[in-house]
């Protein structure tokens, strides 16, 4: 077998995992998930066959490029993509043991083309916060120094270079290249193009595959002053860019809006993962273009693969930066979507010990039972005014009103009817004992009950008088799962009745289930986890109110607790 030559011998392959990804959650490549402009598919569709069957002619688009660049089509050259456009530099400038200076971590490409021309890499770390390290490249610069390769945006730390930073090494490199790479400038509006005549030895890398929605297009271009331009042709190939490039980048520039609607929704949704995080307690660094790196810490490959099986897809930079994930800014709903699934996911990498439920909605539907008997309780004392339903969870959703009697009596206040606490209640036994409570259905499957108090201590507290909680558990079975049962009889107050449950079991992790604010607040209040349930005959904001309140997950159902526990 023929030796290849020793560069290539000697370096490590570059396998991106370009394969299985359509129709997933792509947040790994830093793609646009949206897609290009519909103006470009409808360029695409007039296509003729003369045009793909013909060699390519490059002039109108050269021309097409510079004039949105406002430069001179004489200082700027197309590349089959950004990696092309890496190539060339490398092959014009830079011969066996060339210097070449690469603050790092970034895009992987400099690496390789320099790898493959033998250069000698001096490599300059960024700071711990990803800052660009200005003093140590500087540092780094010498006579001897053949190339500098500035990434701006930095790919994959998402950091900026300042610009006086950049003047500060142009101004120090004389006899060097210095290789500015801003395929991620849509997203900053931060570019160096007015520098190419101060600076001879200046050029400027850009592409369309990123807020253009073009990686499958494959078009980039250097820039930088004619000299330099005309021994790129030299070496570039004639034909790497197809045929269809004018028709796509023509459709694609005359609908500018289309990227600026994108880059604005980016920061969007950037902001909101930020919050998120933030949430979350994860680590991040913040970034400038449509992408960050998040800090998982020792559990950041299971984070990638429990999310790869969901279909959401995150680049693992580990290598680069230790536990590490790359995060491309998605849609509004894939953000939603990766949150929903980090806050599973995280949850289950707590070990919890310890369930604690809340009874009413959660175990029990009672919207036929305590929920009737607040409706007719209020309506007997208001003689003929009607209480809905909606009006009912209306008063729960403000939370304080968990204890139906107090829930009664505020719907009296509120109509101008004073009514003792004890009348109220009296009414309300009248009703609910006297015959609605047997309305009740359980909601719980009773093998998850058995199937989790095999592995979780498990307790309920609830809001119910023992009377009415011991009624419905026995009725129903429940006393073979729940050894430990706290009603309103030993705490008035459910944080009490949770820190009392956490001394008991000497539980290292407990949630708390519930379905009302109270619920999610007593757990708050005790320094725990909880979980959400949309309770039967829920209000449509109901979701968002148990989140908004703190709910780490919320729930349609307490079935789906399994898959959160896995």
């Amino acid at each position: 077998m023929i030796k290849a030559k020793k560069a290539v011998q000697e370096m490590a392959p570059y396998s991106p995992p370009t394969s299985s990804r359509s129709g997933k959650i792509r947040l790994d490549f830093n793609e646009n998930t949206v897609g290009c402009s519909p103006k470009v598919i409808e360029a695409l569709k007039k296509v003729t066959a003369e045009e793909l069957s013909m060699y390519p002619e490059y002039d109108k688009l050269k021309k097409l490029v510079a004039d949105f660049n406002k430069i001179d089509t004489s200082k700027i050259i197309l590349t089959n993509a950004g990696d092309e456009g890496i190539m060339t530099v490398m092959n014009t400038f830079v011969d066996k043991g060339d210097k070449v200076v690469l603050p790092t971590p970034t895009f992987a490409m400099f690496k390789f083309y320099a790898q493959l021309n033998s250069a000698e890499i001096i490599n300059v770390n960024y700071y711990k916060d990803l800052s660009f390290p200005i003093k140590e490249v500087l540092d780094a610069i010498n006579d001897t120094i053949r190339l500098v390769v500035l990434v701006n945006p930095n790919n994959p730390t998402g950091t900026s270079i300042e610009r006086k930073d950049i003047v500060s090494i142009l101004d120090k490199v004389k006899q060097s290249i210095v290789l500015i790479d801003e395929a991620y400038y849509d997203f900053t509006n931060d570019s160096c193009i007015d520098l190419i005549d101060d600076y001879p030895n200046l050029v400027i890398l850009r592409s369309f595959s990123k807020a253009y929605g073009l990686g499958g297009l494959r078009l980039g271009y250097l820039i930088s002053n004619s000299k330099n331009i005309e021994l790129f042709q030299k070496v570039n190939s004639p034909y790497s860019i197809t045929s269809i490039a004018g028709v796509v980048v023509k459709a694609a520039l005359d609908d500018y809006n289309y990227v600026d609607n994108y880059i604005l929704m980016i920061n969007q949704n950037k902001q909101y993962l930020y919050n998120e995080f933030d949430r979350l307690k994860i680590k991040y660094f913040k970034g400038s273009a449509n992408f960050f790196l998040a800090d998982f810490g020792k559990n950041y490959k299971f984070v990638y693969d429990e999310l790869k099986k969901n279909n959401i897809l995150l680049r693992d930079r580990n290598s680069y930066v230790k536990n590490c994930l790359r995060i491309t800014i998605g849609t509004k709903d894939q953000c939603v979507e990766l949150i929903k699934n980090l806050d599973k996911i995280l949850f289950r990498l707590n070990k919890i010990d310890t369930i604690l439920f809340d009874m009413d909605g959660v175990l029990v539907d009672v919207s036929k039972s305590y929920r009737v008997a607040i409706k007719q309780t209020a309506e007997y004392f208001l003689k003929n005014k009607k209480i809905s339903y909606n009006e009912i969870q209306k008063y729960k959703e403000k939370g304080g009103l968990n204890n139906d009697w107090d829930c009664t009596q505020a719907i009296l206040q509120d109509n101008g009817v004073n009514k003792s606490r004890d009348e109220i209640q009296q009414k309300f036994d009248e009703i609910y004992v006297g015959g609605v409570i047997d309305n009740e259905t359980l909601i719980v499957d009773l093998k998850l009950l058995d199937q989790i108090s095999k592995k979780y201590n498990l307790a309920i507290i609830t809001g119910r008088p023992r009377r009415d909680a011991e009624y419905t558990i026995k009725k129903f079975g429940l006393d073979k799962y729940f050894k430990t049962v706290l009603t309103l009889d030993e705490f008035s107050d459910k944080s009490d009745g949770i820190n009392f449950c956490i001394e008991k079991f000497n539980s290292k992790k407990a949630i708390y289930i519930g379905d009302t604010v109270d619920d999610i607040k007593a757990a708050n209040d005790s320094n725990i986890d909880s979980i959400g349930i949309i309770p039967p005959s829920p209000s449509a904001r109901i979701k968002e109110i148990l989140q908004a309140q703190g709910a780490k997950i919320v729930l349609d159902n307490i079935s789906q607790i399994t898959e959160v526990l896995k």
